[in-house]
């Protein structure tokens, strides 16, 4: 797999409210687990060894995806870890990091010219 689809992978999980419902609510996924794989990925791309890889669009828009996950502060680590233990649910659809960030990967493929619908999450 490139660089390129590993990170569009991990795009497509964190923008899929469908994969999220799958996966995290049956615990299967851990929210900090899909952050850091995606986290991962974005640092990855922007390695200056890979800067050949991407426009300077899709560089752009990777580090506004790194600069959304610094959001992610001690609060938000703390509602999620009491929604990992208790129930995802209000967590995906109502912590208002968590809901940015989704829209945010949503957008950060449509920059790279796809559509969420033109990738399998599993």
């Amino acid at each position: 797999m490139s660089i390129k689809e590993r990170l569009l992978k991990e795009l497509c999980c964190l923008a899929s409210l469908e994969c999220q419902e799958k996966y995290m609510l049956d615990k299967y996924l851990l929210c900090i687990d899909l952050i850091e794989d995606c986290e991962s990925a974005c640092k990855i791309a922007l390695a200056e060894s890979n800067k050949i890889y991407f426009s300077i669009e899709e560089r752009k828009a990777i580090a506004k995806m790194l600069d959304k996950f610094t959001e992610c502060d001690s609060k938000f680590w703390e509602e999620e870890e009491k929604a990992s233990m208790t129930d995802y649910e209000d967590f995906i659809y109502h912590n208002s990091t968590f809901c940015e960030l989704r829209e945010l990967a949503l957008k950060t493929i449509q920059i790279f010219g796809y559509e969420f619908d033109d990738f399998d999450y599993d």
